[in-house]
């Protein structure tokens, strides 16, 4: 008895590490945010004890209040939410002041949020109140003939399995009995397997019912006054709209061919890029804009801490249709933006990549490819080359010029290992006259 008593004493210790502390989660009232970073959309969430929310200038954000659980999360360091055990939207009217005075009074109105690649990665599109109402019906209609059409397909996929099917057992019949296949190979060459639709779901969709806060830059003061008039409590709250210090500046990643997986950037034309000649290197040029860090960061996390006296670039969009001119000495060229894909090395170990152009009807047809961009080889006998970038029209972008310097490897580390010693040797040798001056002495 007193051995399954230690055991069982044991094993409750034991389970004290091994199972992790469950975060205790506290009811708030909070406010989340939909907001806009420059680039893309994304989400962030206000916790009841925090005076201020921060977001762009001039954009389209949107804000719910509710009541909801929140927890910290020490493996993130993040407050999260645990909407599944309570989730309750106020209704009712925002009210936004400045200089003491009520400006605005807003109410929630139907939003709809996505993302609509096609010139541009990022190419979000931002409907609100009837213009949503418009965009729901279009997607709507346009989910329904998806749905026809998926319909139609799945038809003809399973006409198409039935042909082969019969062709199959036709040919094992005719195979049996030692007859001609020939014609029945042919027919069953010649069916052609349908294709499904595509699924027309815009990406990163998102709607809801909302308050749309677009106002210019500026300190504010916001509160939710309920439908019978009161305000409600923990709705009060500061509201910081910034701006950009500097906009439309012209920035590059920097790929090196050997290494594509970790890219450098360059932001600024004082920027100075230090490369070796054993590589191609890869220009991938956008646009970017200077923000306040702390502004910026409380912004993607109300929680989060930053630099108030420290602006930072972010990048705001991607810059096709554009050209690259390289100065090379005396010598100019222009190249033109392409689209390459990076292989993976074969071999033993199977590590590293290789960047070749993209084949999108051969070599990697159904695949995407790893980045555009400009391919700029290099050369040991260019010690410095020098690139800016155009646009369609041939005008160059303001701040856009960048030099590169080739960096050739030192034959002379012979010279550099003795220069590095030469220090000792000449205290040791100083040494040996002393010592030799000191005996000479003794036995004068």
């Amino acid at each position: 008895m007193k051995k399954v008593f230690a055991c069982f004493l044991i094993f409750m210790i034991c389970g004290i590490w091994l199972f992790p502390d469950v975060p205790e989660e506290k009811e708030e009232v909070i406010y989340s945010v939909t907001y806009f970073n420059g680039l893309h959309y994304a989400r962030n969430f206000c916790k009841e004890n925090s005076d201020t929310i921060y977001l762009l200038a001039n954009t389209s954000n949107f804000l719910v209040i509710k009541k909801t659980m929140t927890y910290f999360w020490p493996l993130t360091k993040k407050y999260l939410v645990d909407a599944q055990r309570l989730n309750i939207v106020f209704d009712g009217t925002l009210e936004i002041e400045q200089n003491n005075k009520i400006i605005k009074t807003l109410k929630t109105v139907l939003y709809i949020i996505y993302n609509d690649p096609g010139l541009y990665k990022n190419n979000w599109k931002v409907f609100v109140g009837n213009d949503a109402e418009a965009e729901s019906k279009r997607l709507e209609e346009i989910m329904r003939q998806y749905e026809l059409s998926y319909s139609e397909y799945l038809t003809k996929q399973k006409i198409y399995e039935s042909a082969k099917e019969k062709l199959i057992e036709k040919m094992q019949e005719y195979n049996d009995r030692g007859r001609d296949t020939s014609k029945l190979v042919n027919q069953y060459k010649a069916l052609i397997q349908p294709v499904p639709p595509i699924n027309p779901t815009p990406e990163e969709l998102s709607v809801g019912k909302q308050f749309v806060i677009n106002l210019p830059a500026g300190e504010y003061k916001i509160r939710l006054r309920n439908t019978d008039g009161k305000i409600l409590q923990g709705s009060e709250k500061n509201l910081f709209l910034f701006k950009e210090r500097r906009e439309g500046v012209v920035g590059y990643r920097i790929v090196p061919g050997d290494r594509w997986t970790k890219p450098d950037k360059s932001q600024l034309p004082s920027h100075i890029l230090y490369v070796n000649p054993t590589t191609d290197i890869y220009i991938i040029p956008f646009l970017q804009n200077e923000y306040n860090d702390l502004y910026y960061e409380k912004m993607m996390d109300n929680n989060a801490q930053g630099n108030p006296t420290f602006y930072r670039w972010e990048e705001i969009k991607e810059i096709p249709l554009s050209k690259l001119e390289i100065r090379k000495g005396d010598e100019s060229t222009s190249i033109e933006l392409k689209e390459f894909y990076a292989e993976k090395l074969k071999g033993t170990s199977s590590l590293g990549y290789k960047i070749v152009p993209y084949e999108p009807e051969g070599a990697h047809k159904d695949k995407s490819p790893a980045f555009t961009g400009f391919k700029i080889p290099l050369e040991r006998k260019n010690s410095s080359i020098t690139f800016k970038l155009q646009d369609a029209r041939g005008k160059y972008y303001n701040a856009s010029t960048r030099e590169i310097r080739i960096v050739l490897k030192s034959n002379s580390y012979i010279a550099l290992v003795i220069f590095t010693f030469l220090p000792l040797l000449v205290m040791a040798i100083v040494l040996l006259v002393r010592q030799k001056q000191y005996r000479q002495g003794k036995q004068g």
